[in-house]
């Protein structure tokens, strides 16, 4: 079996406190500044409007795997 699951990607990657990658600030909801990767959401600490449509690095401070949400921290911009 996980040699299918090396084959196909998930619309709902998980994350781990401490990672750290590059993504696009796709908007904003009523919890901030919005990072889509797939159907997973990370709500990133010290984006703005000016970030949005721009590849920024993140950590991860937190997530989620049962509602597929979590909220990072920029790095930088």
């Amino acid at each position: 079996m996980s040699f299918l699951s090396d084959l196909f990607r998930t619309s709902t990657p998980s994350f781990d406190p401490g990672d750290e990658f590059s993504v696009f600030i796709t908007g904003f909801n009523h919890s901030g500044a919005v990072a889509r990767v797939g159907d997973t959401m990370l709500y990133v600490d010290g984006a703005t409007q000016a970030h949005v449509d721009q590849k920024v690095t993140v950590r991860v401070t937190a997530f989620d795997e049962s509602t597929h949400e979590g909220e990072a921290e920029l790095l930088d911009n």
